[in-house]
């Protein structure tokens, strides 16, 4: 009895085995051994020392593109590489949008012209080795053009017409627009770097405008590069510009009680007036838009060489008194003329750095200013 249930028992399980292999069973003195049969299966689908090697053969085959991410109507070249197979003793062809455009043996290397601005260019390179390996290598252009636009976060008067310059501890506003493909701005991943470094914290899909963190923390040149691709990599696209730092440069203008100040014209190394009365306004241009807003940005005067004390300082400002507001009226009663040495200072206390210094030569009618000097 328990030889025949196991016997059943095995025949069940060779059934189900043979027919899940497709392995034809028969029954009696010409039944097939399942677990050789499975062996056999199995052995099939091992591949051979030869297609390993073609495999890897074609796997190895690689290129180094020049440029990276060509542009429209820009020369371009594209060299195959391989880790296994001797590329220069293989025979190699080459097509540009189907027409050939180069053969021979070992020709590696393929320059050529890429189209203009959206339109595709598809190159494709036939490799027959020595031994007869085949490899087919298609690359696919789309040239597109990316256009940075930046905007320094640093104060300019009002009706400045210049652009904001960028100064240290200011932020940067940098905007990508793409040029060639009818896709959004916000359907590309970009990848932004900072004087070749990843900037991981703006970089993303969509992020087409970014505020640069510490673009300028030591003043010079900074770089700024993106990389556009969209998400199917059908479309790339790199672009970088270099943006050069500048100091804030304090400027004085006089302001009359009529007109306001005048922005026109900054005034020169002296200035003269008939009246007896004479104000004088500092516009810190190029300093941090961040700190002026917080009213970290203050002020100095000096007459005749002695400190103007002219304002409440700002809390826990570590400055002395000769610090103050941006502007400064000074006032002559006398009936002689006086003449007045005036200079004037701007300092960030965010950072205690000095933003500038300029001397005016003051002649005014009347007696002595309003302050004692």
């Amino acid at each position: 009895m328990i030889t025949t249930r196991r016997s059943k028992y095995f025949f069940a399980i060779s059934t189900l085995i043979a027919a899940s292999l497709a392995i034809p069973l028969f029954v009696g003195a010409q039944t097939a051994d399942p677990a050789a049969a499975l062996l056999d299966s199995i052995a099939s689908g091992i591949p051979t020392p030869d297609e390993i090697r073609t495999a890897s053969v074609k796997g190895s085959i690689g290129a180094q593109i020049t440029p990276e991410i060509p542009g429209p109507n820009e020369q371009a070249s594209i060299t195959l590489t391989s880790s296994l197979a001797d590329l220069s003793t293989a025979s190699i062809s080459w097509t540009l949008n189907g027409k050939s455009v180069g053969s021979g043996r070992g020709q590696k290397t393929l320059t050529f012209s890429t189209g203009g601005l959206g339109t595709v260019s598809t190159v494709t390179a036939s490799v027959t080795t020595l031994d007869g390996i085949f490899i087919g290598k298609t690359f696919v252009f789309r040239p597109l053009v990316i256009v940075l636009d930046w905007e320094a976060d640093t104060y300019t008067p009002p009706f400045y017409r210049g652009k904001a310059l960028p100064s240290p501890r200011a932020g940067l506003r940098v905007v990508s627009t793409i040029q060639g493909t009818s896709l959004s701005p916000k359907s590309f991943v970009y990848q932004w770097r900072k004087n070749g470094l990843v900037v991981p914290e703006i970089s993303g899909y969509g992020a087409s405008t970014v505020t640069v963190p510490q673009a300028f923390d030591h003043g010079g040149n900074t770089i700024i590069e993106v990389t556009a691709t969209s998400l199917d990599g059908s479309f790339s696209a790199k672009k970088s510009v270099t943006i050069a730092s500048t100091n804030p440069q304090p400027l004085l203008y006089q302001e009359l009680p009529l007109e306001g100040v005048t922005y026109q014209s900054a005034l020169g190394a002296n200035v003269l007036t008939a009246g007896n009365e004479l104000t004088v306004h500092i516009e810190p241009y190029f300093a941090p838009l961040a700190d002026w807003i917080a009213g970290k940005i203050l002020y100095r005067w000096t007459a005749n060489g002695a400190p103007l004390l002219t304002a409440t300082l700002s809390p826990n400002s570590g400055l002395s008194g000769e610090y103050g507001p941006n502007r400064l009226t000074l006032i002559n009663n006398d009936t002689a003329a006086k003449t007045i040495s005036l200079s004037f200072g701007a300092q960030n206390s965010a950072n205690m750095e000095q933003l500038g210094n300029m001397m005016l030569g003051v002649g005014l009618g009347g007696k002595s200013s309003s302050q004692t000097f």
